[in-house]
């Protein structure tokens, strides 16, 4: 069965995830936004959909690529 887990997408531009799995990172380009789901690998479903970080500039985000430092895109991921 299909579930929606975000609605109101705009410019999707990729999925990511942390190192440990735990976490799911999508980017919506338009808004220029990155937003994280708690991600149960086992099930395979994500959940708590939240906004961690926003470009200044829309359309500014581009594919999902993170470190083990989880910067996104050369900008420091932080909690909003």
């Amino acid at each position: 069965a299909v579930r929606v887990v975000a609605d109101g997408i705009t410019v999707s531009n990729g999925i990511g995830f942390s190192p440990d799995g735990s976490t799911m990172y999508y980017v919506d380009s338009r808004p220029g936004e990155v937003l994280a789901f708690d991600y149960d690998l086992d099930a395979g479903s994500a959940n708590g959909r939240r906004g961690i970080f926003e470009q200044p500039r829309p359309s500014a985000s581009h594919q999902a690529q993170h470190d083990r430092q989880q910067r996104h895109g050369g900008d420091e991921i932080k909690s909003q």
